[in-house]
């Protein structure tokens, strides 16, 4: 399967930025109030490529702001970098994630309950190379981007 990067970079930032419901929560409003959002109640909208993304709270555009991402099953994923550093969390499945200059058969599966922290402007890769689609819980302190090498 061969994945055209460039558009999938386009139709994400495109997904987020104009076609995702975006909270009116704010990083103030969020840490001054309650938010809470069963998995089962969260709605992903399709980016084009499979990957699936539901804002939870804040601004993607600005950030801070927390999403949920899918990756379906059998996704390789490409190197990539995010100008804002992440957080990461496996909710459900497993993946793979790591930073250019790693080959992926050295990385191990992260599985439900995994963290990792990802810094921006370094570049790296999230795979899903199982059966199942994965789910994950992200928590960007600055704007949401995706920029493919």
């Amino acid at each position: 399967m061969s994945i055209n990067w460039k558009r999938m970079q386009v139709l994400t930032t495109a997904a987020v930025l104009a076609g995702l419901p975006i909270s009116t929560a704010t990083a103030d409003g969020h840490l001054g109030g309650y938010v809470a959002q069963q998995l089962a109640g969260v709605e992903f909208q399709d980016t084009g490529n499979g990957v699936e993304l539901a804002v939870l709270w804040g601004n993607p555009e600005t950030g801070p702001s927390a999403m949920m991402l899918r990756l379906p099953a059998n996704f390789p994923g490409g190197m990539h970098w995010h100008s804002s550093d992440y957080q990461a969390v496996v909710v459900k499945g497993s993946s793979r994630h790591w930073i250019e200059g790693t080959a992926e058969a050295d990385v191990e599966d992260f599985v439900t309950g995994d963290y990792w922290f990802q810094p921006g402007d370094q570049v790296h890769q999230d795979a899903n190379p199982n059966d199942e689609p994965v789910t994950l819980y992200l928590y960007f302190p600055g704007k949401f981007d995706v920029i493919f090498q």
